[in-house]
């Protein structure tokens, strides 16, 4: 599967897939110093690093004119799941570890039910056949729509006021599950200009809003450390069950508007 654009490397992003130490495939990255130091965490983290620096052509490369029109360098880089998973193995990544064991062994999935259950057990649920996710007031072509479709039991994304298509297959992204967390959002104060890198309170706890099955409800999420897996309870404490299917969680500063 074609994949892309590869961007560069951003420290909560190392914070996400250190719950499954998963290979990290980015083109450069942060690495002013400070807490924004994306590519020095990757050595200190020792992350499964597929950086495209150290890799090239033809793993990666570059396509000007894959939408159609041209767009900014940044948005150019692309790259398949296959050429990646072939660099992984080469560098000793594989799927088992030393002993012949797949990672999945010792892995605890979330919990799921099927998808044709309602959110029963969730006594505070609400409707949620459409979901308005603004990520920065003023910045319409960040915000994202949610259309419920109940033939698939799934909703449909929109983004910046469009479908948003897969480019491989031209089909709308559509997700049986939306998972809303709010995260303290601060800038790094590392002396890059414009002061633009960014940080996300990723470890800890906090307020989240949950969609499925058409319905609402709020619970929370809880990450203890870096490489634990995030949990996610409703407001009793009791963990989610999710839909069968797929899962969209999608950080959104606190205070974000997601009207629903």
């Amino acid at each position: 599967v074609q994949v892309g654009p590869v961007r560069s490397a951003r420290t909560y992003f190392l914070d996400w897939l250190g719950e499954y130490d998963a290979l990290y495939a980015h083109v450069g990255g942060a690495n002013s110093p400070g807490p924004a130091n994306a590519l020095g965490q990757i050595i200190k983290y020792k992350v499964k690093d597929l950086n495209q620096f150290s890799i090239g052509f033809p793993t990666f490369w570059r396509d000007y004119q894959r939408l159609g029109r041209s767009v900014a360098t940044e948005h150019t880089m692309y790259s398949t799941t296959q050429k990646l998973w072939e660099i992984g193995a080469k560098r000793g990544w594989a799927v088992e570890d030393g002993d012949g064991q797949e990672w999945s062994k010792a892995f605890i999935p979330w919990k799921f039910k099927d998808n044709e259950e309602k959110s029963d057990k969730e006594t505070d649920k609400v409707a949620a056949d459409k979901i308005d996710v603004a990520f920065w007031q003023g910045r319409s072509d960040y915000s994202v729509e949610w259309i419920y479709d109940g033939t698939c039991g799934c909703y449909k994304r929109n983004n910046g006021g469009a479908a948003h298509l897969d480019l491989n297959n031209n089909q709308q992204l559509t997700a049986h599950n939306i998972i809303v967390q709010f995260q303290k959002e601060s800038n790094a104060n590392d002396g890059y200009p414009g002061n633009v890198h960014l940080l996300y309170g990723t470890i800890g706890s906090g307020k989240a809003y949950f969609f499925q099955n058409g319905e609402m409800f709020e619970g929370k999420w809880i990450k203890k450390s870096r490489t634990s897996k995030t949990k996610f309870v409703n407001k009793k404490g009791d963990e989610v069950a999710f839909a069968r299917g797929t899962i969209w969680i999608q950080t959104v500063p606190e205070g974000a508007k997601v009207d629903y």
